[in-house]
Formats: structure tokens, sequence, C-alpha cells
């Protein structure tokens, strides 16, 4: 079994909130790229569930980062 490294950052004892954010809004951007490869390769596919599903977490996602974009 291969061992894979995540892309996601893991931060422990973070005390600045503009630091926290910064890296939530990264961690977030490296799903969407993630969504949005799935989605390609959903259409390409014909697999139109699948699309949805990840149309939808796309959207979630860009929410999630607009509302922390305010802080």
């Amino acid at each position: 079994m291969l061992a894979v490294k995540s892309e996601i950052k893991s931060v422990e004892g973070v005390i600045d909130a503009q630091l926290s954010v910064k890296t939530i809004l990264e961690n977030f951007y490296v799903l969407l790229i993630k969504e949005r490869n799935i989605l390609e390769l959903a259409s390409d596919a014909t697999d139109e569930g699948t699309a949805s599903l990840m149309s939808d977490y796309i959207t979630q996602t860009e929410k999630k980062c607009g509302c922390l974009m305010l802080i």
C-alpha cells in the first residue's frame, strides 16, 4: 500500500486569527481544485449523478471561502 501525503495542511497551536483564516482558505482552494477535476472527469464520463454532487460541493465550498474572505 502506498503512502500518500495530503495536500491539506494540518496546523496545530495557531493563535493568530489571520494565519488561521489564511490556512483554511488555502485548504479550501486545494479542495476546490480537486472538486473541479472530479466534476470534469464525471462530465466526460457522462456520470450525471457525480457531476451534480460535485457541482453542489463546489457551490458550498465557494460560499465558505467567500464568507471567510469577509473576516
